[in-house]
């Protein structure tokens, strides 16, 4: 599910941000992309105020940028060696939503296996699983990516957030 989080200096993440996805993407592009540079970001002063007031510093993974046209993505699990991801909005994140759902009983609780491209994934159909959270992706907050889920674009921009993924040892209190 999703966990919103305050930070401080959201507007000097945004700013600092968006100049260096813009080097290294397509803003008009759908990206899913694991960074090959996360230290561009995480030694950002901005992201580094908002790791260390989140106490985040020993569970950092990796940084994953996330640009999104107008669409809907399928219901899934995320595949990887985290369970939490830090999302934070970075542009054009209004009327785009973050979908959370329960899975029926009798519904393998685990998906199916699905590959699209080279992303691998843990995908449902609609009908296995009932709407249990949805939020608009304008705010920060902890992502279980364990937890199926699903986003939806209305935007006619091209919607871009900045996932910071945390190690499996990372624990919500």
């Amino acid at each position: 599910m999703f966990h919103s989080v305050s930070l401080s200096n959201i507007k000097e993440i945004q700013q600092e941000v968006l100049p260096v996805i813009s080097s290294e993407y397509d803003l008009e592009k759908n990206t899913f992309s694991w960074t090959k540079t996360p230290e561009k970001y995480l030694s950002l002063p901005s992201i580094r105020q908002a790791i260390n007031s989140l106490k985040l510093d020993k569970y950092v993974h990796g940084v994953t940028i996330n640009i999104t046209n107008k669409r809907t993505s399928p219901i899934h699990v995320d595949d990887g060696k985290f369970k939490y991801s830090l999302n934070i909005p970075i542009l054009n994140t209004e009327n785009t939503y973050l979908k959370f759902y329960n899975v029926k009983p009798g519904v393998d609780a685990n998906g199916k296996l699905t590959l699209i491209g080279t992303v691998k994934y843990y995908g449902f159909n609609q009908d296995e699983v009932v709407e249990a959270q949805c939020i608009e992706s304008n705010i920060p907050g902890y992502v279980d990516t364990s937890s199926p889920h699903s986003f939806e674009s209305h935007n006619e921009k091209a919607r871009i957030m900045l996932l910071i993924r945390l190690k499996n040892d990372f624990k919500l209190k």
